[in-house]
């Protein structure tokens, strides 16, 4: 199973702390062989950012980076029905959005730096941990999503995107068709929406 972005740049930062995004590219590309560029590592090191994963020191053009330790997984035996529930019709796409999928939570964010030609989003995962990052500049959000509710309900479909991904990610083989099937089936009975 290949790391995710988030964990190659998270793993990185451990061994670097206090790195800069060029240093760390310079890092990951020396011990991985990755294609990873300063901007690439930028761009993770702010979606970490926004999901609390990492901290940003000093606010120059080149700041330092340091691993976070705000996003505590929470307890997987806690009931359904005590979880946090999605807070349908209260999408402001700037606050990220907390969506339950069975003992996974998956964190939306909303950006405005993405082009218009960017995928509708990005979705990255440190463990068990599964962020979902939404281009609120690609064209679906923008002419189709009207009202609060249509953002908020495709907040969820996002989150379970990126948790079809995650789970994806873990099997050894690529998924066939009705492994993909299982994995979405269960995304959707598992989400934990409000009334």
């Amino acid at each position: 199973m290949a790391d995710s972005d988030f964990e190659v740049v998270l793993k990185t930062l451990k061994e670097y702390p206090n790195a800069t995004a060029k240093e760390l590219a310079a890092h990951i590309k020396q011990h991985k062989g990755s294609a990873f560029t300063s901007k690439n590592v930028n761009q993770v090191l702010y979606r970490l950012l926004t999901a609390n994963l990492v901290s940003r020191n000093g606010s120059s053009e080149k700041p330092t980076w340091t691993v976070s330790t705000e996003w505590i997984r929470k307890d997987s035996s806690v009931s359904t029905s005590d979880r946090p529930k999605v807070p349908v019709g209260s999408i402001d796409g700037q606050t990220p959005v907390i969506i339950q999928i069975g003992s996974t939570e998956v964190r939306v964010i909303f950006e405005n730096t993405s082009s218009v030609n960017d995928p509708y989003m990005n979705p990255d995962w440190v463990g068990s941990y599964v962020l979902a990052t939404v281009n609120c500049n690609h064209p679906f959000w923008t002419l189709r999503l009207h009202n609060d509710n249509e953002r908020s309900l495709f907040s969820v479909m996002v989150a379970q995107d990126a948790y079809i991904q995650w789970k994806s990610s873990q099997l050894h083989e690529p998924p066939d068709p009705k492994e993909l099937l299982v994995i979405r089936d269960n995304a959707m009975r598992l989400t934990t929406l409000s009334q």
